[in-house]
């Protein structure tokens, strides 16, 4: 998903550890233009809801970074 969002001209982001997660979100959340961020998560993480980031939770994040205007 990473090199296709590139090709297309959009910033992009590939995390493959739970540590570099944050990071990346502050990276993302940082700048004006979209970004995708390309997360692996292990099959193992797939079903167990505390490790499983969903949409809901970035919309919550994101009001904590910008304000409609």
């Amino acid at each position: 998903y990473a090199a296709v969002a590139r090709g297309l001209g959009c910033q992009a982001l590939t995390v493959t550890r739970e540590t570099e997660l944050g990071a990346a979100l502050d990276q993302a959340f940082a700048g004006a233009d979209p970004v995708l961020i390309d997360v692996h998560v292990p099959e193992a993480s797939v079903d167990d809801p505390q490790r499983t980031i969903i949409y809901d939770d970035l919309v919550a994040a994101k009001s904590h970074f910008f304000t409609d205007s």
